[in-house]
């Protein structure tokens, strides 16, 4: 992808006061307030950002030892997990001016489907920009925004979130797309286990994404950043038949972030233009140490 480079993962946080970041004091107040509700005491402390997406160098730490998060169980990384999750979503709407979405559509479901829906977010110009980025995440319980929950709480948001690549991404004037993969399932009335329509898997979800709202973008310049199992959900896109012309039409570059596609390349079948498209125009970093 030219002109676009991406944030180093092997980078480390520094140590630091609270006084080197003056939009502490904002990221403390937002997080602590919600992690109070949780019962649990945790705070952020930044280092001096030295490129305006430092700002994201944000490590949790234990509110009266100052110590790195320590794994108390299970039950509690969950809900700790949950309450990342939804700060990101507020630093996307807040820091970015976000919109939210979800899939499916209303459209799409019964009048009396009252199931899970999978949230979304895009830039407010997404239809109109003549640049759009598409950002998927791998599998598992990652949520929007983010490529690692684990980075999230054991390292920093600058490492384990897509909050650096959409400031990049921004300041190139792009606007951006941010599906939600993992949310494909939801517990019924009767506490049995149901499929979210049209979403009820990461390959399933961005096929739908792509035919309901990206294929409506004016934007003739699209880029794919696809992290991990991302990468296998981008190339069932690029093989569907009904997002295949499309997605070659105008996707200009797909960068994949230790993608796991190749383990599925025998297993996905793509036309021979297809495949040529997506040899000219994928490259997959890996991290080497």
């Amino acid at each position: 992808m030219a002109g676009f480079d991406f944030p180093a993962k092997n980078l480390r946080p520094q140590k630091s006061s609270r006084r080197d970041c003056s939009a502490f004091k904002a990221h403390e107040t937002r997080f602590s307030v919600v992690l109070v509700r949780t019962g649990s005491f945790f705070l952020l402390r930044p280092v001096k950002p030295k490129k305006p997406e430092h700002e994201y160098y944000l490590q949790m730490l234990q509110k009266d030892t100052d110590k790195p998060f320590e794994f108390k169980g299970q039950k509690h990384y969950d809900a700790l997990g949950d309450v990342v999750t939804n700060y990101i979503y507020d630093l996307m709407v807040k820091d970015f001016d976000l919109d939210t979405f979800n899939l499916p559509l209303k459209e799409d479901l019964p009048e009396d489907y009252d199931g899970a829906l999978a949230k979304c977010f895009m830039s407010k110009d997404a239809y109109t920009a003549d640049k759009l980025m598409l950002i998927v995440q791998g599998s598992g319980s990652v949520r929007a925004g983010q490529w690692a929950r684990s980075l999230c709480i054991n390292q920093t948001l600058y490492h384990g979130t897509t909050l650096p690549y959409m400031h990049r991404a921004r300041e190139r004037g792009y606007a951006m797309i941010i599906n939600n993969p993992n949310v494909n399932y939801y517990v019924d009335d009767k506490g049995k286990m149901q499929k979210i329509p049209h979403s009820d898997s990461p390959e399933a979800q961005l096929v739908y994404l792509w035919r309901k709202v990206v294929s409506k973008c004016a934007a003739k310049d699209i880029v794919i950043v696809a992290h991990s199992y991302g990468g296998v959900a981008t190339m069932h896109l690029v093989a569907d038949p009904s997002t295949e012309v499309d997605v070659r039409d105008r996707v200009r570059a797909i960068a994949f972030t230790d993608s796991v596609h190749s383990r599925m390349w025998g297993f996905v079948k793509m036309s021979k233009k297809a495949k040529r498209f997506w040899g000219d125009i994928a490259r997959n970093w890996s991290l080497s140490s």
